[in-house]
């Protein structure tokens, strides 16, 4: 299905509307799910309304909720999300931070009772817009196994740390993962793609710690929690995915991964998700001037692209590179999603009434 980014941005946001969210919570929604799509992170964008809805119709969700600002001080932000959207709460942080950083050259945030975010990029891409360096951090449900172990404690942590651009580089510097070696939604997409077998690094059994590669063997035991994502970077990973766990649930207090609700596409839980975030920003200008900023950083990047690639290596990228060629791409023309996200798109929109019954995906495109 081909379509375009006010399109999607256009059903996000009316069909948020049908199920109940508020104006703007629809707004900071169908922005960050776009924000995903614009630079090719196809799992975390609009492919996220089936998952967002189900939990939205499952009443673990709150559609009206009054963001408290529990403390704060001039650089620090602590903030109570009152089990709203996830995407609308880590909005709203960002922009919070922002004000903060900007006023006093440095803001940490944390968030309790927020929700599933989607792309954590999406957010440390706005400190990035803004000449702040920025991190932006989430906790999920338990999905990952100590090293060495069979019974998962963590969640697979998204996170992501971006650095303003340049005139040279105009795009944030950064990258953008889950402490797990492929996010949930690599696995989905290789479901939706009839992939038959995955690579030994992504899945792991909960009964003897070994690898799951047959596709939707892999898939049936994260759903159904017999299998669990395998860490990124084995004891290494494991210690960088404890720390933001740290970060995220305890010094929120938001619940640890046992207790948090968010569920990957199982419906019919009504436990609220309970998620913590972790934002910071600083004003590098604080540091040095932004010219001299600027100069060290094409510098060191002129490096990096100047250089022989390796042999079948193609271009040599710096991080956020792909994504911005994305970006640069998707704003000026349609591209294709898959049949499948398309295919669910148009369940929920039949879920809300927003179109018929006997609707089509294309015609749900042509609204």
């Amino acid at each position: 299905m081909k379509t375009d980014l006010s399109q999607l941005y256009k059903l996000c946001y009316e069909m948020l509307l049908k199920f109940g969210a508020s104006e703007n919570d629809a707004a900071d929604t169908a922005y960050m799910m776009n924000e995903a799509d614009r630079r090719g992170v196809d799992t975390h964008g609009c492919a996220r309304m089936p998952m967002l809805t189900n939990m939205i119709i499952d009443k673990k969700i709150n559609l009206a909720p009054v963001i408290k600002h529990v403390s704060e001080s001039d650089s620090f932000l602590y903030l109570d999300a009152d089990h709203g959207i996830g995407f609308a709460a880590g909005a709203y942080a960002v922009r919070k931070t922002i004000e903060k950083a900007k006023k006093t050259g440095f803001c940490v945030t944390s968030v309790k009772n927020s929700g599933f975010w989607g792309a954590s990029g999406s957010y440390a891409a706005e400190f990035a817009k803004s000449n702040l360096f920025g991190v932006a951090a989430s906790n999920t449900g338990a999905t990952i196994m100590p090293f060495g172990g069979t019974s998962p404690v963590f969640g697979n942590a998204p996170f992501s740390i971006a650095f303003p651009g340049t005139k040279k580089y105009p795009f944030p510097i950064m990258f953008d993962m889950a402490t797990s070696n492929i996010a949930f939604g690599k696995l989905q997409m290789a479901v939706r793609e009839k992939h038959d077998t995955i690579p030994d690094d992504w899945v792991l059994s909960r009964r003897n710690g070994r690898p799951i590669t047959d596709t939707m063997e892999a898939f049936s035991a994260i759903i159904d929690n017999t299998g669990s994502l395998a860490v990124f970077g084995g004891v290494k990973g494991y210690c960088i995915t404890a720390m933001e766990e740290i970060l995220c649930s305890v010094l929120s207090g938001a619940g640890l991964p046992k207790d948090n609700g968010q569920e990957v596409t199982v419906s019919g839980n009504s436990k609220p998700e309970n998620s913590g975030l972790f934002l910071m920003a600083f004003d590098i200008s604080r540091i040095r001037p932004l010219e001299e900023i600027e100069e060290s950083m094409d510098a060191l990047l002129d490096e990096v692209k100047n250089q022989r690639p390796a042999d079948g290596a193609g271009e040599v990228l710096i991080p956020g590179e792909l994504e911005y060629k994305y970006s640069l791409k998707r704003s000026k023309e349609p591209f294709e999603i898959l049949d499948q996200t398309a295919n669910e798109l148009l369940t929920v929109a039949k879920n809300c009434g927003y179109v018929d019954a006997q609707a089509t995906a294309s015609e749900l495109f042509e609204k």
